[in-house]
Order: C-alpha cells, then structure tokens, then sequence
C-alpha cells in the first residue's frame, strides 16, 4: 500500500512537471524529469520527504496500513525501523 501511495506521488508529479513543461516556464524548472515511461528524480532534499509523505498518505487512508502502524500516525516517521525495508525498496526500484 505505501508503495502504491509512493507510486501516485509520482504519478501525481509527472502530471505536474508535464503542465510545467507545456506552458514553457523556464524560470521555476521543478527538480525532477519525466518520461512517459519512466520516472527519474534528482537526487534533493525532499527525495526522503516524498517517501514519508507517501507513508502517511498511506497510513491515512488505509485500514491495513494503520494496522501495520498499531494506529500511530508518528510511525510512518523515518526513525521507525519497520518502514526501513520499504524505504530501502523505495530506493531500489525509484531511486529516492
């Protein structure tokens, strides 16, 4: 399910940077780039944030995911050890 979330996050941005490049904005240049195939994010600061966030997401509409969380929204955080192999998943199959 956090990897679903993690995916739509792309998803979601891929629409973003593909709006960005159609009205030709070259001033604001978003820090990733999109193919219709593929997704490659440069490696920033808010590459941790897009994981956690999608953690969250996750935790917020799924019952299985709050489950896996004992219902505490605060363990979708990085210091939980149990996201650590999705994290390292994460980094595996998006490179974030």
């Amino acid at each position: 399910m956090i990897m679903s979330a993690l995916r739509l996050a792309f998803m979601k941005r891929r629409e973003k940077i593909k709006r960005s490049n159609s009205s030709n904005n070259s001033i604001n240049m978003p820090a990733a780039t999109a193919t219709d195939d593929d997704i490659q994010l440069d490696h920033g600061n808010d590459n941790d944030n897009i994981f956690y966030t999608a953690a969250a997401n996750a935790f917020d509409h799924s019952p299985t995911v709050r489950e896996y969380f004992h219902n505490n929204r605060s363990r979708t955080q990085s210091d939980n050890k149990s996201l650590w192999p999705l994290r390292y998943q994460a980094y595996k199959e998006y490179g974030v």
